[in-house]
C-alpha cells in the first residue's frame, strides 16, 4: 500500500472518530475528489458493519445464569428438586432451544402466510419502470440507462419538458444554463427548453441534488407545493416527496427558502438543513450533509430514523410490497446505512442485526415483525 493511501485512510478514520470535521472547509475541498468520497463510504460501510455486530451479540451468559438465579428463589417446596431440574435442563437445553427455533419459525411461517392480519405500508407498481422524457406536446420518450445527462435545446419559443424517474433509478440532466439536476428514484422535473425572464423557473416533484450554473442577474427558483427556493449559483439538495416534510440541505453557497405558507425567508449557511412540515411549521439545524446526499453517490444513509421512513427509502428503490406486523414497530428508530446498489437481501440482512425487528422477503413483499 503507498503512503499516501496510507494518510487517506487514516484520514477518514479521523472522520468516523470526529463527525464535527466533515463541517470543515478542509474536508470539504477533500470530499470533492471522488475516489476520496467512495474510499470514505467503503471504510465507513465496513466500520459500522463491524460496530453494529459487535454491539448487537448478546451475553449468553448472562442470560442463563439469570435463569438460574431465578430458578434458585423459587419457593422452599421446590428445593428438593432443584438438583434434579438443573441436570434435565443441562440435558436437554440445546434440544430445547432447537425446539423453540423450530417453533418460532413455524409461527413465523404462519404469520407470513397471512399478511392480511398486518398494516400494508406499501405497494409494488406492477408498470414499467422506465425513465420518460414528456414535452408539452404530448410526446413521450423513454430515456436510456446511456442517457445519462439529457442536454435541453436552445430556442426562442418556451418550450417545456418533464422528466420523471422511476423506483429503483436516478438520472441526471443538464439544463440550458449549465446547471446540473440529479433526479433520485420516483421523483420529476419540469423546466424550460430554454431559459427566458428575469428568473430561472424549475418545477421539482420528490428529490433531487442541483449544482446551480451561477449568474448572480437571473437567480434560479426551484418550485415545489411546500416551498420556493431561490439561489443564484450553489450545491444544494431538495427532498419534496408527498406525505412527508420536506428537506432543504445546503451544501454550498447560499441559498432562500421561501415557505409557500408563511411570509417568511429562511436564509442557510453551508451545511445546514430546513425541514418544513405540513402544519407550517420549520425546522432549521446544523446537520452532517453526507445523511442527506448519501443518495447521490449510491448509499442509504439513516440516523436514528423511524423505520416508516426506512421502510419507504426501501421500497421506494427496489419496488417491492411492504407489510408490518404492528404499528408500533414503524415508530422503532435506528442508525442504519447500505449501498443502493447491493441486493434487497443484503439490506434486510443488515436491518435484521440490528436486533429489533425480523424482515423477511418474499414474492416481491417484505414482512416485518
Amino acid at each position: 500500500m503507498e503512503e499516501k493511501d496510507k494518510d487517506k485512510i487514516t484520514y477518514v478514520l479521523e472522520l468516523l472518530k470526529y463527525p464535527e470535521l466533515l463541517l470543515t472547509n478542509e474536508c470539504r475541498e477533500w470530499f470533492k475528489n471522488k475516489e476520496n468520497r467512495e474510499l470514505y463510504w467503503d471504510i465507513r460501510a465496513a466500520y459500522d458493519s463491524l460496530s453494529l455486530q459487535e454491539k448487537q451479540i448478546p451475553d449468553v451468559k448472562e442470560q442463563w445464569e439469570r435463569l438460574q438465579r431465578s430458578i434458585d428463589h423459587r419457593s422452599s417446596k421446590q428445593v428438593v428438586y432443584k438438583r434434579q431440574r438443573r441436570l434435565i435442563v443441562a440435558r436437554y437445553n440445546w434440544y430445547i432451544a432447537a425446539a423453540v427455533v423450530c417453533l418460532v419459525a413455524v409461527a413465523s411461517l404462519y404469520f407470513y402466510q397471512k399478511p392480511v392480519y398486518s398494516i400494508k405500508y406499501m405497494q409494488a407498481l406492477s408498470a414499467p419502470q422506465n425513465v420518460m422524457l414528456n414535452n408539452n406536446a404530448g410526446r413521450s420518450i423513454v430515456l436510456n440507462k446511456k442517457d445519462t445527462i439529457y442536454h435541453s435545446n436552445f430556442t426562442d419559443e418556451i418550450k417545456y419538458n418533464t422528466i420523471t424517474t422511476p423506483r429503483g433509478k436516478t438520472f441526471t440532466v443538464t439544463l440550458s444554463d449549465g446547471t446540473e439536476v440529479m433526479l433520485n428514484a420516483e421523483s420529476s422535473l419540469r423546466y424550460p427548453t430554454s431559459f427566458h425572464g428575469d428568473k430561472r423557473i424549475v418545477e421539482l416533484k420528490g428529490e433531487a441534488f442541483f449544482t446551480v450554473a451561477k449568474d448572480k442577474t437571473h437567480p434560479f427558483v426551484v418550485h415545489t407545493t411546500q416551498a420556493n427556493t431561490v439561489v443564484t449559483g450553489t450545491k444544494f439538495n431538495f427532498r419534496a416527496y408527498e406525505g412527508a416534510a420536506s428537506h432543504v440541505t445546503l451544501v454550498e453557497g447560499h441559498v432562500s427558502v421561501n415557505p409557500l405558507c408563511s411570509k417568511q425567508s429562511v436564509k442557510l449557511e453551508p451545511g445546514e438543513d430546513i425541514a418544513l412540515y405540513g402544519n407550517g411549521q420549520l425546522q432549521v439545524e446544523q446537520i452532517d450533509v453526507e445523511r442527506y446526499i448519501a443518495w447521490t453517490e449510491g448509499f442509504f444513509y439513516f440516523e436514528e430514523t423511524p423505520l416508516s421512513e426506512i421502510m419507504s427509502e426501501l421500497g421506494r428503490w427496489y419496488n417491492v410490497n411492504i407489510y408490518f406486523s404492528d404499528e408500533k414497530i414503524m415508530n422503532y428508530h435506528f442508525n442504519f446505512w447500505v449501498n443502493r446498489n447491493q441486493s434487497l437481501q443484503k439490506a434486510l440482512d443488515m436491518l435484521n442485526q440490528l436486533q429489533k425487528v425480523d424482515a423477511v422477503f418474499s414474492n416481491n413483499t417484505i414482512y416485518i415483525n
